[in-house]
């Protein structure tokens, strides 16, 4: 069984964040249509000044609800009696995937064997529409 690659993009120009060609662009469908590698990376390899999207990929695993967890989202996690929020980031610095940064820690997302979800976290929103719970969780300076 192989994993689907899955995206969505914040349109910089728009700050709406596209699931399924919501912006009714050309270039923009389905998360670059998840498949298509070559619209993927002429996307990310265009210089800075011609960008249009921010591209964000599915990291395979739902919340604890069922909603996908992708890379930018801001995720609660319970942790024993309390709660810590972070940000889903890729590290490849000893580690290679996707994990949740929180401070100056690390958390591994990975899926419960018995459900299919992970099982303490939560999607709350996401860095780009939601700059405020970075702000309350002390991740991103007011």
């Amino acid at each position: 069984m192989s994993k689907v690659n899955k995206y969505r993009a914040w349109n910089i120009g728009k700050k709406i964040m596209c699931y399924d060609n919501k912006d009714s662009s050309d270039c923009y469908l389905d998360g670059a249509y998840a498949s298509d590698v070559g619209l993927i990376n002429f996307h990310l390899n265009m210089p800075e000044y011609l960008k249009t999207y921010e591209y964000m990929q599915y990291i395979g695993v739902p919340d604890k609800n069922g909603k996908e967890i992708y890379e930018g989202d801001i995720v609660r996690r319970k942790i024993f009696d309390d709660y810590v929020v972070g940000q889903v980031v890729w590290l490849d610095i000893g580690f290679c995937g996707f994990m949740l940064k929180c401070g100056n820690s690390y958390y591994h997302i990975g899926k419960s064997e018995h459900t299919g979800k992970s099982d303490c976290d939560e999607v709350i929103g996401n860095v780009y529409e939601n700059t405020d719970l970075l702000k309350k969780a002390g991740i991103l300076k007011q």
